[in-house]
């Protein structure tokens, strides 16, 4: 016997209370959430792609810090080529053997696995592009302690 209020099972009532409409909310604005994570991740990587074509092509031509030093100019031009790559790795269609179509588990497995893959490719193409603005500001400030 089902009512909307209480729910017998084995001989137990249970009680449940209607959602409030923050609860609903809540639980709608977190499935689209979920739904966009895919988006926003390629969004983030393709901003990536964008800053490392950037600063790898003012550390190629910016002569000022880098004037006799190939080798620092090179380690900054690695980084941002490194980061490059892996943002354009990170962007290309997550690959697996087969997803069942008609298994959530699966689907939400291939969901999974595909996000952490993006994000483990965007937090290190992140710590390159860092790594490249780290030795900038490296040797800027060597250059003005040796003054």
């Amino acid at each position: 016997m089902q009512n909307q209020d209480n729910l017998e099972e084995d001989g137990q009532v249970l009680e449940a209370e209607a959602p409030t409409q923050r609860d609903v909310f809540f639980l709608t604005w977190g499935l689209e959430i979920i739904k966009n994570q895919f988006n926003t991740t390629n969004e983030l990587l393709k901003q990536q792609i964008a800053i490392c074509t950037t600063l790898l092509t003012v550390s190629l031509i910016f002569e000022g810090v880098f004037e006799k030093e190939s080798i620092w100019r090179l380690l900054v031009a690695f980084c941002f080529f490194v980061g490059l790559l892996l943002s354009f790795i990170g962007l290309m269609p997550f690959e697996r053997e087969k997803v069942w179509l008609d298994s959530p588990t699966e689907i939400e497995d291939y969901t999974d696995a595909s996000i952490k893959h993006k994000k483990r490719f965007y937090f290190w193409s992140a710590v390159a592009i860092l790594s490249g603005i780290f030795i900038i500001v490296l040797k800027l400030l060597i250059l003005s302690f040796n003054k």
